[in-house]
Order: structure tokens, then C-alpha cells, then sequence
């Protein structure tokens, strides 16, 4: 039995709502672009889907795809954050009214407080609530916000029916601390619509940015001093920041730089995905200096465009630099003031990335770590319902010799074990199959290494190890004593 993903047998379509109280165009971010690939997916697989935001202004309905999108007026105001008032603090009273005059069937929520009242409403709703742990609890305070201690997550995560985690740092962190299990499901990031750029990128050298700098954790200013350190033995280099920012805080960003080198810092906001994935395309690395990260999906688009990423050897970035030569950590250093401090070993990593930028195996190789963060997701249509799926094998023993016909291709530690196993009778391997099949298993050690597995290896890890096995009990009792 090969290993599967778990088939949903709940009826189709339903009406499923996403909460969050900022979403594309207003906003970019890891979240947001989460909510536009995840909606597309489930109206792709037939079910109506519903995105529950907000912005300035009045109220407006659009469509999104096929997905539709509600925006109500948003009550926040930037001066509420002063008082530790935050958008997802008030979020909430927008969405009451609306969540207790319509039915759904499951309503994903990305704040406890969305999922404490998505809860409380139950009654009117009838949907399941799952609640989505997009981020860590940071060690330190490091913003004013209103805060419990935890105890209204504690709450929303009681009170939640299902958590839902895209990363194993995240699973660990939070069925440890509040004992409960999480559903951990690959980034539904379509790399498809990022195409691998070149390995010769244009000149000059150019950093990315696409980090939201107004968040301190972030390593804005920390950034800006690498450049300024940098620009003495790269004077080509440029850097570019495509998040949107305040006057204010670009002005206090560029004053970090020294002047000479200000004219080669691009704050260059885009709104637009097709431009943010140019940026990709023709930048020479992504640069991530923060703190306290999960999952940032900033990280797999620039890998499935093939640019290397400068990441700190914090949260969840470690996981998904985990593939050879797709990027180069650095410690944070110790946080000051809620930001990363470790100014030289970002200088080092910049430095690293800028090299490795410039081999030519780079883009293809940073394309093959997306591709293994996202392979579940692409494969997940061609699998049979259910948790496990049947591979037909037929086994004989003719003579002295062992045959064994397989209908896919198998790694060739499968006949190494089964000739180790059953030595010194011979044993013959061979492709013979009736039907759709698996077509390619390769052992658990070499997925994520090289497009070529990714994308035609429709099982999981693990599952050649599981035959060699089943094959091996198959065989022993089938051979005379």
C-alpha cells in the first residue's frame, strides 16, 4: 500500500468563507497571498468561495477569479494603534453581522479573535471553524497592542475545530505548547506563474526586498546598514523595496544610507502580481533579515523564479532554505528592540548570495526547492481517493531466480536491497503494468532534489521504503523455509 494524501468525502460544493482584514490590492503580504492562491484552489476543486475582508471606504463586492470577495468598510484607523489597537482587534465587528446571516460550511479564520466570534456565532452560521496559525507568538513584546497573555488565543484554539499550519516549526511549536494535533498542508503557491528566470540576470547587481518594513522585526534599518557597508566593494549594487511604505518611514530608512549611495536605494512599491513577480526575475537575491518568520511565502516565490534568498537562521525560514544552494542563513543576533542586530553576518550572507548568484545551476536549483515545498499540492488531483492506494506488484520465484514486475519505475535501491536481502539467489526487476499507475518512486532521501522528481513522483516520502518492505514479507513467505 503506497502512502496517499486523505481524500475529503464531505458533500460538494460548499460554501466556505475566508477571514481577514486586509486582502489584495490593499495589501501583499505572506497572508494575503496565502488567501488569493488557497481561494483559487478551492473554487478550482467546485466549491464557493467567499473572501471576508476590509478596506477604506464603503463597502464593495468583486471577484477575485472565480472566488468572490466581500469588502466591508474597515472600521480601523492608523491612529488606533497608538492605544495597542490593531485591524484585527476590530476586524471582527464588521464581519458579526454578516457571519450570523449566512450559512457555510467551514469558515477559515487567520486571527483568534475571528475565531472566537466565528465560534460564538455557530448557531446561525452552522460551519465548522478552522483557525489558521499564520505566525509564531514572538517571544518579546515588541509593538504596543492590546493583549491578554494569551489567554483569548488559548481560547480561539480551544475553540477552534480544526488549526491548520503550513510549516513543521509551526506543527511543533503549537501541539507542544497547547497539546492539540494541527493539520500541516504544503503553500498553495502555483509556481507555474513564476517562470525561471535566466542564470545571466542584467546588470548591475540588484537586492530585493519585498518585506512590509514598517514591522521593525522585519530588519529594515538593520538592512540599510548592510548596504551602506556593502556599496564601498559592490559600487554597481542596487536595492530595491517594493513594499509600500509611508513617507516618513522611507525617509527614515534612506537616512541610514549615506548620501552617495542613497541614489541606488529604489523604494518602488508595486501592487500589481505580474510586476512583483518581474521583480523576481530580475533581481540577483531576495533579502529576508527578519524575525520570528513561519512560513514567509515571499521566500517560495523568489525561489520558483529562481533567485536565491539571504535568510535568517530563525522560525520557519531554516525549513524551506533546507535545499543546497538555494540561498545562505545567518543569524539574527540577539533582538534589539524587536528587530535582528547581527549587522556583519548579514553583510557575509549578502555577500555569499551575490556570488551565488552568478553560477549558472543557481536559478534551476532554487526552482527545485519550490518545487518540493509545493509537489502535494500540484500532484494532489492525480491520487485515488482515500489515505492509501494499492500498487499492483507480481511477485515469482522461477528456478532459483526472483522476479518481481513493477508498473513503475522504481529507484534502483529497490533491486540493491532485494538482491541484498535475498542473496545469492538473482533478482530480476521489470516494468509491466495494465493500468494507471504510480510513475516514478524515488526512497524518501532524494525528494526535493531535482525538477525531474518533483514533478512526476505522485506518492509521498517514504512510500518505496514501504514496498521494499510489504515485497520482502511477500517473498520470504513465498520461498521454502
Amino acid at each position: 500500500m503506497m502512502q496517499g494524501k486523505d481524500s475529503d468525502t464531505s458533500p460538494s460544493p460548499w460554501n466556505i468563507a475566508l477571514l481577514h482584514p486586509t486582502f489584495w490590492p490593499y495589501v501583499r503580504r505572506g497572508t494575503e497571498r496565502f488567501m488569493a492562491e488557497w481561494s483559487t484552489r478551492l473554487a478550482q476543486l467546485g466549491h464557493n468561495v467567499t473572501i471576508i475582508t476590509s478596506k477604506p471606504g464603503p463597502s464593495q463586492r468583486s471577484l477575485h477569479g472565480r472566488v468572490h470577495v466581500q469588502y466591508l468598510r474597515s472600521l480601523w484607523t492608523p491612529s488606533m494603534a497608538r492605544a495597542g489597537l490593531h485591524d484585527f482587534h476590530v476586524f471582527p465587528l464588521t464581519t458579526a453581522p454578516l457571519l450570523a446571516s449566512r450559512r457555510f460550511h467551514l469558515i477559515h479564520t487567520f486571527n483568534f479573535t475571528d475565531t472566537l466570534v466565528a465560534s460564538w456565532l455557530k448557531r446561525f452560521h452552522g460551519a465548522r471553524v478552522l483557525l489558521h496559525l499564520n505566525t509564531i507568538p514572538p517571544p518579546v513584546q515588541y509593538r504596543r497592542t492590546l493583549s491578554t497573555g494569551g489567554k483569548l488565543l488559548s481560547a480561539a484554539i480551544r475553540a477552534a475545530d480544526q488549526l491548520l499550519v503550513i510549516s513543521k516549526q509551526q506543527q511543533d511549536y503549537f501541539e507542544q505548547r497547547y497539546h492539540r494535533p494541527c493539520v500541516r498542508i504544503p503553500a498553495p503557491v502555483d509556481v507555474s506563474q513564476f517562470p525561471v528566470s535566466s542564470p545571466s540576470r542584467p546588470a548591475p547587481p540588484r537586492l530585493l526586498c519585498a518585506s512590509a518594513l514598517s514591522d521593525t522585526r522585519k530588519g529594515g534599518s538593520l538592512l540599510m546598514r548592510a548596504f551602506n557597508l556593502l556599496k564601498p566593494s559592490h559600487p554597481d549594487l542596487l536595492l530595491e523595496i517594493v513594499f509600500p511604505l509611508p513617507d516618513h518611514l522611507r525617509l527614515s530608512l534612506l537616512n541610514l544610507v549615506d548620501p552617495p549611495f542613497q541614489r541606488d536605494v529604489h523604494f518602488n512599491p508595486l501592487h500589481d502580481n505580474a510586476a512583483l513577480i518581474d521583480a523576481y526575475s530580475r533581481s540577483s537575491a531576495l533579502v529576508l533579515p527578519s524575525l520570528w518568520e513561519a512560513f514567509p511565502l515571499v521566500v517560495l516565490e523568489s525561489l520558483a523564479a529562481g533567485t536565491p534568498i539571504v535568510g535568517t537562521s530563525d522560525g520557519g525560514i531554516p525549513e524551506m532554505l533546507g535545499h543546497p544552494g538555494a540561498g545562505v542563513l545567518f543569524s539574527p543576533g540577539e533582538p534589539l528592540d524587536g528587530a535582528p542586530s547581527n549587522l556583519s553576518g548579514l553583510v557575509d550572507a549578502i555577500r555569499q548570495v551575490l556570488l551565488l548568484s552568478t553560477d549558472a545551476l543557481t536559478p534551476q536549483r532554487c526552482r527545485a526547492a519550490a518545487e518540493q515545498m509545493t509537489r502535494q499540492l500540484t500532484r494532489l488531483n492525480a491520487l485515488v481517493p482515500g489515505g492509501a492506494y494499492p500498487l499492483a506488484v507480481t511477485l515469482a520465484v522461477v528456478g532459483d531466480a526472483i522476479w518481481v514486475f513493477s508498473p513503475g519505475e522504481l529507484y534502483q535501491v529497490f533491486q540493491l536491497s532485494l538482491r541484498q536481502r535475498f542473496a545469492p539467489m538473482p533478482v530480476v526487476v521489470a516494468t509491466m503494468t495494465g493500468d494507471w499507475q504510480p510513475g516514478y518512486i524515488p526512497p524518501a532521501s532524494a525528494f526535493g532534489y531535482g525538477i525531474y522528481q518533483e514533478v512526476i513522483a505522485a506518492t509521498s516520502p517514504g512510500c518505496l521504503e514501504v514496498l521494499i518492505e510489504a515485497v520482502t514479507r511477500e517473498l520470504r513467505a513465498m520461498l521454502p523455509a
